[in-house]
């Protein structure tokens, strides 16, 4: 992998958004002394990025603030702002951004939302971090994947950003790109709804008085482990239990049970409907099997 900004010891960086990966890329950034500033524009996160960072003279809150033109600027704000601030940059600070590197790192909005900046003479890139950032924590930005969708002429920069961050440049095809929607739907699915489940699991574990510390942790490791070891085959499903083996009575029992508890009754409903139609559709499950449990898991929704 090309090493183009390791290797230009003065390239800087300028951050735009306060938020988790915004505040764990400057906190990463001020350490290498690579950080001309960071925006953060609302006082909770001027608060936040002032607690974490110190300086006071690297913080900005509005654009029009911006007095140093880094080589790279790094749009972490939520997606529905990444245009306006596109727009404003290049609006206010245009003639200043002209062979400048500008990305965002939205999993779902392509490059072209950055059409106004690169109007007046920036290079842009879309570089989103195929990770959750729920802790700003020392090493949650290595070795990850970061997918990136650039020029042919600017790849190679933009992919040694994601490199003096020691994590790795996947460059999205054509075809990912235009289903930019559907690529950030997986982080989505392996990232939030697991943390559904494993939360609900939680609370049945607190219903049930017993110590989810003392339990969950195994069975979910090799929960995990069983689902990546059948990755490559995407008709593998490492699934056990009663949908698996359609015990109807075992379930009739779970739902009786959490009728006392509304609350988590609803989403294991809603996750048993979701496990049998995956269930059936890797052929595990009859047709019958799939009406009854089905039927089941919908009295409890």
């Amino acid at each position: 992998m090309a090493e183009l900004i390791k290797n230009r010891k003065n390239f800087s960086f300028g951050v735009i958004g306060g938020g988790k990966l915004g505040l764990n890329l400057t906190i990463e950034l001020l350490k290498m002394g690579r950080l001309d500033w960071i925006l953060a524009h609302s006082k909770r996160t001027y608060d936040r990025v002032l607690g974490r960072i110190i300086n006071r003279f690297l913080i900005r809150a509005t654009i029009q603030e911006i007095d140093k033109f880094p080589d790279m600027i790094i749009i972490c704000t939520p997606d529905s702002e990444i245009k306006r601030v596109s727009d404003e940059l290049a609006r206010i600070h245009g003639k200043n951004l002209k062979g400048k590197y500008i990305i965002h790192c939205s999993g779902v909005l392509k490059r072209d939302i950055l059409s106004a900046c690169e109007k007046v003479g920036a290079m842009t890139a879309a570089i989103h971090p195929f990770q959750t950032f729920y802790f700003e924590e020392p090493g949650i930005l290595s070795d990850i994947r970061w997918g990136v969708e650039a020029s042919d002429e600017d790849y190679g920069l933009f992919a040694s950003f994601v490199d003096l961050l020691f994590g790795f440049p996947v460059r999205l095809s054509e075809e990912s790109i235009r289903e930019k929607a559907l690529y950030h739907a997986v982080a989505t699915a392996a990232s939030n709804y697991m943390t559904t489940i494993i939360q609900l699991a939680n609370q049945i574990a607190d219903s049930a008085n017993i110590d989810s510390n003392e339990f969950l942790p195994p069975i979910a490791k090799t929960t995990l482990g069983n689902n990546l070891r059948g990755l490559s085959d995407s008709k593998m499903i490492p699934l056990t239990g009663p949908i698996a083996r359609a015990d109807i009575g075992t379930i009739k029992l779970h739902i009786d049970a959490l009728k006392s508890h509304p609350h988590i009754l609803k989403p294991y409903c809603y996750m048993g409907l979701a496990t049998v139609e995956m269930a059936h559709n890797a052929g595990m499950l009859t047709e019958q099997a799939l009406k009854e449990m089905s039927d089941l898991f919908k009295t409890g929704t």
